[in-house]
């Protein structure tokens, strides 16, 4: 994920100059990147605000922030011992 000003630098450079490659060369990064960029700007999806996406570990957290009580019984739950 870039920067704010980073993702504005790669605009500037695709306007000026209308090409992917020679914006990735002025912006230093791909022109994979300066596509990804461009296209959202045009589909209307481009923001400042990054979106936090799920994690794999985030029932985890919600239990253990909820309280310790029951928060073991849980993870054996989830993970049980073998024997």
């Amino acid at each position: 994920m870039k920067f704010a000003e980073e993702v504005m630098e790669i605009l500037e450079a695709f306007d000026l100059t209308r090409s992917y490659r020679t914006a990735a060369q002025l912006a230093d990064c791909s022109h994979n990147t300066v596509a990804h960029y461009v296209t959202a700007r045009e589909a209307g999806s481009l923001s400042a605000r990054q979106v936090r996406r799920a994690q794999l570990l985030d029932p985890i957290w919600r239990r253990l922030r909820s309280g310790w009580r029951g928060a073991t019984a849980s993870c054996e739950r989830m993970w049980p011992t073998r024997s």
